[in-house]
């Protein structure tokens, strides 16, 4: 029987299962393993075993962690928003921490120390709903380091594993120890309709996550359970095309892993980026306003002016790709079924004629070059024998002057 420890902080309503038993230990200035292993009288647990109660019920541990703290299981269960590996993966578990600068300097005033919010664990979760602000992945003090919350001085701290320096107070410059501005270094960088767009997005994944059945300003004729779906096969096809082909239908081709994970394993700048680019397709199938790319933050895509609209993405496709969206399509609902079906035959047609026009500019190139290489023969030719001719004539006048010159004098 597991004795309840002295300190135990409850958790916050919104933190993550890690986080609570994170900030836990911090009071005994253990980290979580070692906690669990002390309160199992040294029986230690696989560090992926805990980061699983994020998501996975784990009945030993939560009544053991229950116990220790003076805490009803079902407390500990309503911390968790996603509850299942299922068709949802896409939104979720990222696997290395990104968090809101804003947030995590707020808990310190307020806290003293900062905590882990749930949604911060979900791949679709690219900005901070409360303070419109890209999510942080690195540190921002010294811009390499991975961050990892530590137990200082008996509470929990974001701290950089590169140059050690907590990252929840507001940062200093590491060659200058000026002030960083969090805000403008973690602003948007796109105009604010693309901003709402993205955001308004966000708030449907993340309520989908809740078991919300909203589309947001998308009245696409999508059901709930298949708007992260689209969303998903929108986000592949536009980053890895090669990840969306036919081979990665096969449930055994590690293609399907990462394409079903697709925002887990972006960056949130990245992902923001992808979300403003889908919440724009959206927008323009609805028939709403279309907006423009104003700038990019994805690898290997320039900024321009261009309208991005369902066409706009379309056009960026190989033709395997276009395909397969096209038959992933026909399980999004009838309207984008269609309208991506239609973009397609459009851009297919396109395809055609460039392909034809293709065709009959290497057919006149090719006629071209062999008159010109008949022309070009044929110049080449007279130019030879004009030259020989000179020489022929040089050589013959050489000649008359010599014969000449040994002629007497009286003779000439």
């Amino acid at each position: 029987m597991t004795r309840p420890i002295p300190l135990a902080p409850r958790p916050f309503p919104d933190e993550s299962v890690r986080s609570w038993i994170g900030r836990v230990a911090a009071r005994y200035d253990l980290s979580p393993p070692a906690l669990v292993a002390q309160l199992r009288d040294g029986q230690a647990v696989p560090v992926s075993r805990l980061a699983s109660l994020d998501w996975q019920e784990d009945a030993a541990l939560e009544h053991l962690l229950a116990r220790a703290t003076h805490l009803d299981r079902a407390r500990i269960r309503r911390l968790r928003l996603v509850t299942e590996d299922g068709p949802k993966a896409a939104l979720w578990h990222r696997p290395l921490l990104a968090w809101c600068p804003t947030c995590a300097c707020e808990d310190i005033a307020r806290h003293g120390e900062t905590y882990e919010r749930a949604v911060w664990h979900l791949g679709c979760c690219a900005a901070c709903p409360t303070h419109r602000l890209v999510l942080a992945d690195v540190c921002p003090a010294c811009a390499y380091g991975r961050v990892g919350f530590q137990a200082v001085a008996g509470r929990q701290r974001l701290v950089c594993g590169l140059c050690k320096q907590p990252v929840d107070a507001p940062a200093l410059g590491r060659e200058t120890g000026i002030p960083v501005d969090l805000r403008s270094r973690f602003a948007f960088a796109q105009c604010r309709e693309w901003t709402d767009l993205a955001l308004a997005l966000q708030a449907v994944l993340l309520g989908l996550t809740a078991g919300s059945a909203a589309t947001g300003p998308w009245q696409i004729d999508v059901p709930a359970s298949r708007i992260a779906v689209v969303i998903r096969d929108l986000a592949a096809a536009l980053l890895w095309p090669e990840l969306s082909g036919p081979g990665s239908m096969d449930g055994q081709n590690p293609c399907t892993v990462a394409r079903d994970h697709v925002f887990a394993i972006l960056a949130p700048r990245t992902a923001y980026e992808v979300l403003g680019i889908i919440a724009s397709v959206l927008t323009a199938v609805a028939g709403r306003v279309r907006l423009r790319m104003p700038a990019g933050q994805i690898a290997g895509r320039e900024p321009s002016g261009e309208v991005v609209d369902l066409k706009w993405f379309i056009h960026r496709l190989p033709a395997t790709e276009q395909q397969w969206l096209k038959a992933r399509a026909s399980g999004w609902g009838p309207i984008l079924a269609r309208v991506v079906g239609d973009a397609v035959d459009v851009a297919e047609e396109a395809d055609r004629r460039r392909a034809t026009a293709t065709r009959e500019q290497a057919r006149r190139d090719k006629a071209w070059l062999r008159h010109a290489s008949v022309k070009y023969a044929n110049d080449a030719r007279r130019r030879i024998a004009a030259r020989a001719a000179n020489r022929q004539a040089v050589v013959l006048k050489r000649k008359q002057d010599q014969a000449s010159s040994v002629v007497p004098g009286h003779l000439r």
